[in-house]
């Protein structure tokens, strides 16, 4: 798919209305008791949003097809794991996943674009012409601003607050499942509690295991979580 296929495929898809607030939650619901049409509307409707996060990780090793075709697969997934009683819209929530897979296909090539240092000192000392941060990308209604690719370093937008909240949910219901060892050791080598992380030496004087129990323990936790379906769809990577 080259751009003018990409650009048709826009095209084709700006055409599809966007849902209401009512109308979403209606589709939801539906969803949620096993309708198909349901499902299928909620996806074209947001197919759009697919493509606009696609663009944002284009470059890095994955075609942009392949990053759309990914987004595509993770609307569903997000309609099935959907709580009704959040009071967000349906696109805020699916975004977490449609990112969570776009990452994941871009880790799988192992072929991300890194800079070379020389360039990127290059473009270190470009002198970019000043632009508005709510000026579009193109004269589409709903072309991404500069604003949009910037991130908050300090403050949590709601998106991320509510992806935040669910997965502490999430986290905590995994590490309930959890042997109380094997829990612990997880909490204190990750600073799960908000206290600072330690290492399996320190985590193994206070808990009265060696080092290398404390690291198997550690080993046999994340196994297990792999296998939980909260986490089925994450690649759990520890250095």
């Amino acid at each position: 798919m080259n751009d003018s296929m990409i650009s048709i495929y826009m095209r084709q898809i700006e055409k599809i209305p966007l849902l209401s607030v009512e109308e979403e939650k209606a589709l939801l619901i539906q969803a949620s008791n096993g309708s198909k049409s349901a499902k299928d509307k909620l996806i074209q409707s947001n197919l759009r949003f697919v493509v606009k996060i696609a663009n944002l990780y284009k470059n890095r090793g994955v075609d942009i097809e392949d990053l759309i075709c990914e987004g595509n697969e993770a609307l569903l997934k997000a309609i099935e794991k959907m709580d009704l009683s959040k009071n967000v819209r349906f696109i805020t929530y699916a975004s977490f996943w449609i990112k969570q897979y776009m990452k994941a296909a871009i880790y799988k090539t192992g072929r991300a674009v890194s800079i070379p240092q020389n360039k990127s000192q290059e473009l270190k000392n470009t002198k970019w012409k000043a632009a508005s941060l709510d000026q579009p990308f193109n004269d589409s209604p709903d072309s991404l601003t500069l604003m949009d690719c910037i991130q908050d370093e300090v403050n949590l937008n709601p998106e991320d607050e509510c992806i935040n909240e669910i997965l502490c949910k999430d986290v905590k219901n995994c590490l309930n499942k959890l042997k109380s060892n094997e829990s612990q050791v997880l909490i204190k080598h990750y600073g799960l509690d908000g206290k600072e992380t330690m290492s399996f030496s320190d985590i193994g004087k206070d808990m009265n295991y060696s080092r290398e129990g404390v690291r198997q323990m550690e080993a046999r936790a994340l196994n297990k979580i792999r296998q939980m379906e909260e986490f089925s769809d994450f690649e759990i990577n520890v250095a």
